[in-house]
């Protein structure tokens, strides 16, 4: 059975779009063309804001007080919330129509679910002209606003040579030494592990994932909680992200492996259904994404998706030349089909 926050979203969506008893949306106003539109549309509403992000303190207050000082009339309210609980919180709050956020932060994963509970709608803004292209939601539900590099990352002094090429991790010699967090929480291991169906074919795929169940995966309650256990020896190697070793300290020993395509798990803000401030939402939606608040991610330690944003954690930066991260096209069947990738991990690592 899955669990956390899919878990509850499968069975959310079973009670909340089979019946008629959810309370009717309400209008959606039409996304104005300009910055100078969203502006005084967001003036009009009267500039309340009230958005969700999962923990991320620094990230909360870094955005909240540079989004106002370039907006002083905006008034927003952050809630920060445990990752796990997001999800439910918010397709709860869709079904009984209680008071929620006008925008939330939380990965791309998560859109099958948001779109099967009626959360989000699609939006535009100026600023994602500016962005590349493959990242950007194609139907404008989500708005990519910083990435992680996900790859392997290893303990240097237990692999002072690097760890195997993701193909070979299905070896028995690696059985005891691999470590990822749990698939049904939709984080970094999820997409990792769904990245390489497209690139392998499914037959090839499906051998992998078995090879890879027989080596006797640590599997761990976060990406974090994988980074502390490739630290402490637990394992020499696992699924990791470049946030984590963008933010250790100088000498530790351990490394992200970027000799081939990182995958882009890309942390997205979305505008709800029910948003009372939806003209504030996009206004906050459009400077996140624009030059200001990439900026400002930027000073958080997380990689901004603007690839002109000049800092130490751009991607362009992190990687080695010729390396590029895998395109998020090769993603989208993925986000299509989300419930049924994660019943094949499932299978694989219940829990």
């Amino acid at each position: 059975m899955m669990g956390s926050a899919l878990g509850g979203a499968v069975l959310l969506n079973a009670c909340g779009t089979g019946g008629g008893g959810a309370p009717a949306a309400p209008p959606t106003a039409a996304a104005p063309a300009t910055l100078d539109e969203i502006v005084a549309a967001a003036e009009a509403e009267g500039g309340d804001l009230i958005w969700y992000l999962p923990g991320q303190a620094d990230t909360a207050q870094a955005l909240q007080e540079a989004f106002k000082a370039k907006y002083p009339f905006t008034n927003p309210q952050v809630q920060s919330l445990v990752f796990r609980d997001m999800a439910n919180k918010l397709i709860t709050e869709s079904i009984t129509g209680a008071p929620t956020a006008d925008v939330f932060m939380l990965p791309s994963p998560f859109r099958q679910i948001f779109l099967d509970n009626d959360v989000v709608v699609p939006t535009t803004v100026p600023a994602e002209q500016a962005l590349p292209q493959d990242l950007l939601d194609p139907d404008g539900f989500a708005h990519p606003v910083y990435i992680l590099l996900i790859t392997t990352i290893y303990n240097t002094n237990s692999m002072p040579s690097g760890p195997p090429k993701p193909a070979d991790m299905a070896d028995p010699q690696w059985a005891g030494k691999i470590a990822f967090d749990r698939v049904q929480g939709l984080g970094q291991s999820t997409m990792w592990l769904a990245s390489w169906r497209n690139q392998m074919g499914d037959a090839e795929w499906v051998r992998w994932l078995d090879g890879l169940q027989a080596n006797d995966i640590f599997v761990t309650g976060s990406g974090g909680d994988t980074y502390a256990a490739v630290l402490r020896g637990d394992r020499a190697f696992g699924i990791g992200s470049s946030n984590d070793i963008n933010a250790q300290e100088p000498g530790t020993p351990m490394a992200a492996d970027f000799s081939y395509p990182p995958v882009p798990f890309v942390q997205n803000l979305w505008l709800t259904r029910q948003a009372a401030h939806p003209a504030t939402g996009r206004l906050f939606i459009e400077w996140a994404l624009g030059e200001d608040g990439q900026q400002t991610l930027a000073s958080t330690g997380r990689s901004p998706v603007l690839q002109t944003v000049d800092s130490p954690v751009s991607v362009s930066t992190l990687l080695p030349e010729g390396i590029e991260p895998l395109p998020g096209t090769e993603l989208r069947d993925f986000f299509g089909r989300t419930n049924e990738y994660v019943s094949i991990l499932d299978a694989k690592w219940p829990g």
